[in-house]
C-alpha cells in the first residue's frame, strides 16, 4: 500500500526514546496563534514548518503596489508566474507559483480559508491581484506541501494572507509609479478605518489602483526594428532580421506553402515592409510591424474593499463576518487580424497569373481592442468561541463566492465571410483602404463577447483545544478536527464566432462543470519532550467527480541546544484535475502528420503525410494527481542578532496531467500504452497492418468514437526538489538600526517523464532558473527609513539555441515620517533600468517574450511616491 512508509514514520515518531530536555522560554510571554501549515495555536517560531511571515511594512518597503508584485519577486515564486499579459485569455489576472509546480497548485488562503480557483484560468490558480493592500496585516509563506492541512492544491506551498482585524483609528494613502520609459504609469489610493472594544470590532478599508497599458512600440526590445537586411535583393529575412515584424502583411505563396510569390500591391505604408522569406518560405513577400500596434501588458482598473467585524455574544462566544468586494476593468490591443485564405487566378486583384494563398492583414478593420470587467464577491459568516469551560476552542462558518465577469473584443474578422468577399470581389486585398472595401469591411466585422461566472459556496466545523488529561513529557497534546464542504458551478460561455470556429486570429471553446467536495481532518502535536515536538495530521477529501483521496502528514521539531532547531516532515498529498481538464468540450482540428505505425506494418518509405481529423478538451477520465513530498530543515541563532535557516525540499507528482503532441501521441500508441481518455480510433487491421485512422465527418460517428482524441491525461511524473537558504540580521547602535535578510532559492532538479519521450532534465533551462536571490537591507533612525532591496535570477539555457541572461534589479525606498504624523515615502524600481530577460538568439518575439515577463518586469526605472496619514 502506498501510505505504508508514512504509517511506520507516524508511529516511530511516537516512540522516540528520551532525550534531555532543555529549558524552554516562559509561555506566558510567548503569543501563540494559528500559523499556516497547522490549525493548532502555536508560537510562530515553534513551528515545525518552513513558514516565512512578511508584514504589511515590509511590503510597502519594497515599492510594491499589490501584494502580488511582491509574491512575483520572492524568491520563493524561482520560475516566475503569470504577469497580466495583453493576448492572454487569463486577461490581467496575476498568479503566484511557488517551487514552479504550477499556480494551480500553490494554495492561497486569506485568513485561513482557501481562495476558490480564479474562472479566467480555468483552473484552481487564484488571482491576488484582488487583494487590496490596504487591508492586509502580514502575509505567511509556506514552502512546504500541506495537501493534509488544506487538501488539494497545497503541493507547492501555501500563500496565507492575513487581513486586519483589531485595528483602531483611521489611515488614508494615495501614490503614484512613473517609469522613465513610455506607459506603465500607476496610481492607487487607499482608506481604512477601525475600531474596537471590550465587546468587538471593526475595519473597513477601500482601495483603488489604476496601471496604464505598455505598448510593444514603447521598449526597444520589442519595437519593431530591421536589425539587418541579409535577404535576396537586400531584403531583411523574416524571423531573423527583423524584430516586431512578421510576412504576414500581404504575402503570396504557392497551394503547398513551398514558394513565396511575392508582394501583393503596395509594401510601403501602414505598416507595412517587404521582407525575404515570409514565414520562412523562400521567395519574397510583404511584412507587416504588428509591434507597432500591439500592447504587451493589460492596463486596468480596480476598486476594492474589505470589511471584518467581530462581536461577542457573551465572554465565550463570538459572531463574526468578513467580506471583500473588487470590481475591475482591464484593456488590452492586439495588431490588425491576420488571415490565410485561397486567392483565385481569376481575382480581378489577382496579377500573379496563378492560383495562390494570399496572408493577408486587416489593417482597414482596426487594432483588435478587448476589454475586460469582473466582479467578486467573496462573504464569510460564523461563530467561533470556546466550549467545556474553555478546553476546546471552535469555529463554525458558511462562505458564500461569487465571481462574474465579461471580456469583449472590437475589429475582429468572420474568416468564412471575408473569404467569400475575396473571392466575389467585393473586397479588394491590394488596397485594403480603397473606399470600395467600406461594405465588406462592415460585413466581416465581429464583435466577440465571453462570459465567465463562478458560484462556490463552502461551510466548515473546527475544534481545537490542549488534552491537560494526557501529559507527555514536553507537556499537553495539543489537537484539532473538523470538517469542511464546498460546491462550485463554473461556466466560461464564448461567442458563437468562435464557437464555431469562424474567427481570425481568436479561438475559444466554451466550458462548463461543477463539482462538490468535503473533508474531514485532524491533527495532533505531541511534545514528547521539552525539545522535542512531532505534529501528525491527515485528511480525507471526498470529490463527487474523482473520488476520495486521504492526505497523511508527519512533521518534527528538535531543538538539542538553544541555538539550534532541527525540523522536518514527509507527507503525501494530491492534486483533483481542473473543473476545464474534466469538462472541456472537444475542439475539432486537422493536422498534417505521418501514420509511422501504419506505414511500417505496410512497408512504405518515406512515409507520407496526411491529414487527421484531430480533437482536444477535457477528459471526464482523469484521475487525481498524486504526491510525495519531504522537507529537511534547521534554523541556526548563534546571536541574538542572527538567525539562518536552511531547508531541503523534494516533491513528486505522479500522474500529472499534460497533453501530447500528435506524432508523440501516436508513438505512445504504438506501443500500446495510451493513457486513460486517450483515443487513436482506427478501421480494423487487417493482416497484422493497422487500419486506418477513421474521421468522423460524414460518417455519422462523432468523437469521442472516431479520429484521433488528444486530451488531457494523467501522463507525466515530475519530481522537483531544491534548497532554500534564509538570513535576517538585525542590530541596534548608537547612530540607528541596522537590518539584512537574504533569501535564496536553488532548483536542484526539475525533472519530467513523459511517455516515449522519456525524462527531460529542466532545471537551467528556459522557464526553470536554477538560482533566485532576494538581499534586503534596511536602516532606521527615529522618523526615517532608508530601505534597499536587490533581486537576482540565473541565467537559463532557452530552446533556440541562446540563453536568457541572468538578470539584477535594485530598488530604493525612503520612508520619513513628520512630526505632525504624515508618512512620505520615495522610492525608485530598477534603478539601473534594466530590461527583462531576453533570449540573446532570437530576441523578443512571440515564443520568447511569455518566458520574459514571467521571470522579471518589463516597466523598466519607475520611480514611485507615497503620502500616508494615521488618524
Amino acid at each position: 500500500m502506498k501510505k505504508n512508509l508514512l504509517s511506520v514514520a507516524v508511529a516511530a515518531s511516537i516512540m522516540v526514546p528520551a532525550l534531555p530536555a532543555f529549558a524552554q522560554e516562559d509561555a506566558a510571554l510567548v503569543e501563540e496563534v494559528i500559523v499556516t501549515g497547522s490549525r493548532i495555536a502555536s508560537a510562530v517560531a515553534d513551528t515545525p514548518r518552513p513558514v516565512t511571515t512578511v508584514t504589511l511594512e515590509d511590503i510597502q518597503l519594497t515599492g510594491a503596489d499589490t501584494v502580488a508584485d511582491y509574491l512575483r519577486n520572492s524568491a520563493y515564486n524561482t520560475l516566475g508566474s503569470y504577469r497580466d499579459q495583453s493576448g492572454s485569455s487569463f486577461g490581467s489576472v496575476q498568479l503566484v507559483d511557488l517551487k514552479g509546480l504550477g499556480a494551480d497548485r500553490t494554495a492561497v488562503l486569506v485568513n485561513g480559508r482557501r481562495v476558490p480557483g480564479n474562472p479566467w484560468t480555468g483552473t484552481s490558480a487564484v488571482d491576488i491581484g484582488t487583494i487590496p493592500m490596504a487591508a492586509v496585516e502580514r502575509v505567511e509563506i509556506l514552502t512546504d506541501s500541506a495537501s493534509a492541512i488544506y487538501g488539494a492544491d497545497a503541493i507547492g506551498g501555501v500563500v496565507n494572507i492575513i487581513m486586519k482585524k483589531d485595528w483602531e483609528g483611521a489611515e488614508f494613502s494615495a501614490g503614484t509609479s512613473n517609469p522613465t520609459r513610455d506607459d506603465a504609469t500607476s496610481e492607487n489610493a487607499s482608506f481604512t478605518i477601525g475600531t474596537s472594544s471590550d465587546r468587538g470590532s471593526m475595519v473597513f478599508s477601500a482601495e483603488y489602483v489604476k496601471k496604464n497599458t505598455i505598448y510593444d512600440r514603447d521598449r526597444a526590445y520589442s519595437a519593431p526594428l530591421i536589425k539587418g537586411n541579409s535577404g535576396a535583393g537586400g531584403l531583411p529575412v523574416d524571423g531573423t532580421d527583423v524584430q516586431g515584424i512578421n510576412g504576414g502583411g500581404n504575402s503570396a505563396f504557392t497551394l503547398d506553402f513551398s514558394e513565396a510569390l511575392g508582394v501583393i500591391g503596395p509594401c510601403n505604408s501602414a505598416g507595412l515592409t517587404p521582407v525575404a522569406d515570409p514565414f520562412g518560405v523562400p521567395g519574397t513577400g510583404c511584412g507587416y510591424s504588428y509591434a507597432n500596434f500591439s500592447a504587451a501588458s493589460r492596463g486596468y482598473e480596480r476598486r476594492s474593499t474589505f470589511l471584518a467585524g467581530e462581536f461577542k455574544i457573551n465572554d465565550d462566544h463570538s459572531i463574526f463576518v468578513e467580506n471583500r468586494f473588487t470590481n475591475k476593468e482591464d484593456a488590452g490591443r492586439f495588431a490588425p487580424a491576420i488571415g490565410g485564405f485561397f486567392f483565385d487566378a481569376d481575382s480581378p486583384f489577382n496579377d500573379l497569373g496563378q492560383d495562390a494563398l494570399l496572408y493577408h492583414r486587416f489593417v482597414a478593420h482596426g487594432t483588435r481592442d478587448d476589454k475586460g470587467i469582473t466582479d467578486e464577491m467573496d462573504t464569510t459568516f460564523g461563530i467561533t468561541g470556546n466550549l467545556l469551560n474553555g478546553d476546546v476552542n471552535y469555529e463554525v462558518y458558511a462562505r458564500d463566492y461569487r465571481f462574474s465577469a465579461a471580456d469583449y473584443g472590437e475589429n475582429y474578422v468572420l474568416a468564412s465571410v471575408i473569404s467569400d468577399l475575396v473571392a466575389s470581389g467585393d473586397y479588394n486585398p491590394v488596397d485594403p483602404f480603397a473606399p470600395e472595401n467600406a461594405d465588406a469591411i462592415a460585413q466581416s466585422k465581429a464583435s466577440l463577447s465571453r462570459d465567465i461566472s463562478t458560484i462556490h459556496e463552502g461551510y466548515g466545523v473546527t475544534f481545537d483545544g490542549v488534552l491537560d488529561r494526557f501529559q507527555l513529557s514536553g507537556g499537553a497534546i495539543g489537537w484539532a478536527a473538523g470538517w469542511e464542504s464546498a460546491r462550485e458551478a463554473y461556466t466560461d460561455k464564448y461567442d458563437s464566432y468562435r464557437e464555431a470556429g469562424n474567427v481570425l486570429g481568436s479561438a475559444g471553446i466554451s466550458a462548463a462543470g461543477s463539482r462538490s467536495r468535503q473533508a474531514f481532518f485532524a491533527e495532533a502535536e505531541l511534545p514528547v519532550f521539552d525539545n522535542f515536538t512531532t505534529n501528525i495530521a491527515a485528511r480525507f477529501d471526498e470529490y463527487n467527480d474523482v473520488g476520495g483521496e486521504f492526505s497523511p502528514m508527519l512533521s518534527m521539531r528538535y531543538q538539542p541546544m538553544e541555538m539550534l532547531t532541527l525540523r522536518a516532515s514527509l507527507g503525501e498529498g494530491f492534486k483533483a484535475p481542473n473543473l476545464t481538464d474534466l469538462h472541456q468540450p472537444y475542439a475539432q482540428s486537422f493536422l498534417q502528420t505521418p501514420d509511422k505505425a501504419r506505414c511500417e506494418a505496410l512497408g512504405t518509405d518515406p512515409c507520407p503525410s496526411s491529414q487527421l481529423e484531430t480533437y482536444t478538451g477535457g477528459n471526464p477520465e482523469l484521475e487525481p494527481e498524486e504526491t510525495s513530498s519531504w522537507n529537511v530543515g534547521m534554523v541556526l541563532a548563534p546571536v541574538d542578532s542572527l538567525t539562518l535557516s536552511l531547508d531541503w525540499w523534494n516533491v513528486k507528482i505522479d500522474g500529472a496531467v499534460d497533453s501530447l503532441s500528435l506524432d508523440d501521441l501516436l508513438a505512445v500508441e504504438a506501443t500500446g500504452s495510451l493513457p486513460s481518455g486517450v483515443y487513436v480510433n482506427r478501421a480494423p487491421s487487417s493482416n497484422g497492418v493497422p487500419g486506418p485512422i477513421t474521421r468522423c465527418e460524414g460518417t455519422g460517428l462523432s468523437a469521442p468514437d472516431c479520429g484521433v482524441i488528444n486530451v488531457y491525461a494523467n501522463l507525466a511524473e515530475r519530481e522537483v526538489e531544491g534548497v532554500d537558504l534564509k538570513a535576517n540580521w538585525s542590530i541596534e547602535t548608537g547612530i540607528g538600526g541596522f537590518e539584512a535578510n537574504v533569501v535564496w532559492s536553488h532548483l536542484n532538479k526539475y525533472n519530467e517523464i513523459l511517455p516515449v519521450l522519456g525524462l527531460k532534465e529542466q532545471a537551467g533551462t528556459q522557464s526553470f532558473p536554477e538560482d533566485k536571490v532576494n538581499l534586503g537591507l534596511r536602516y532606521r533612525r527615529d522618523d526615517l527609513t532608508v530601505a534597499y532591496n536587490y533581486t537576482w535570477l540565473a541565467e537559463t539555457e532557452s530552446d533556440y539555441n541562446g540563453v536568457f541572461p541572468s538578470w539584477g534589479g535594485h530598488d530604493v525606498s525612503v520612508v520619513y515620517t513628520a512630526p505632525f504624523g504624515t508618512e512620505f515615502t520615495l522610492g525608485v524600481l530598477n534603478l539601473t533600468d534594466e530590461d527583462p530577460t531576453i533570449e540573446s538568439a532570437t530576441g523578443w518575439n512571440s515564443n520568447t517574450s511569455s518566458v520574459s515577463m514571467a521571470l522579471t518586469p518589463i516597466s523598466g526605472r519607475v520611480y514611485t511616491g507615497t503620502i500616508r496619514h494615521r488618524f
